[in-house]
């Protein structure tokens, strides 16, 4: 009798238990905001009920799948639009003040937004204003300090972005 009934879970659907008569039914389904509160499916489950989901976490469909972590904004150096609720996830804006989009060569923007500042302590070229403003466009200038000795090899450079300056070494 054992080996019969092995044989008749896996008859089971990924969204069936297996029923004490033998026969295998539907498990219950969840609204939005709910899950299971055991797993269901392939003659598995049956006892299980719909439960809320838990603190940051979202379910935005009717459903056997479990609530889903709510995304994290800021841990994507993103703003944020909307706040998770039970039924939906939070929605993210655009990048925070210091950091920029990653364009894939295809077009796709990344999640998570990158500093502008590089590991040399550089700006990013990303960073900088987009386009000419008023007829303006940004110069980078060279000039040598005015301790001017041969040896020295360093030079400061200027850049100019639409009428305000930063200074590197």
């Amino acid at each position: 009798m054992r080996y019969a009934q092995s044989a008749i879970d896996l008859s089971c659907t990924q969204d069936q238990f297996l029923h004490v008569n033998g026969s295998c039914v539907d498990c219950p389904t969840c609204g939005p905001g709910q899950q299971l509160s055991e797993d269901c499916g392939y003659g598995d489950g049956g006892g299980g009920h719909c439960e809320p989901c838990g603190e940051a976490e979202f379910s935005a469909e009717t459903g056997l799948a479990p609530c889903w972590q709510c995304t994290q904004c800021a841990l994507l150096n993103r703003e944020e639009r909307a706040s998770c609720t039970p039924t939906s996830n939070a929605e993210c804006g655009g990048c925070l003040k210091g950091f920029y989009e990653l364009k894939r060569k295809n077009g796709v923007i990344e999640p998570l937004c990158m500093p502008c500042l590089g590991p040399s302590g550089g700006l990013r070229r990303d960073c900088l204003p987009p386009g000419p403003s008023a007829g303006l466009a940004p110069t980078i200038s060279r000039t040598r300090p005015k301790e001017d000795s041969r040896s020295m090899q360093s030079h400061i450079y200027t850049l100019n972005l639409y009428n305000s300056e930063a200074s590197c070494l």
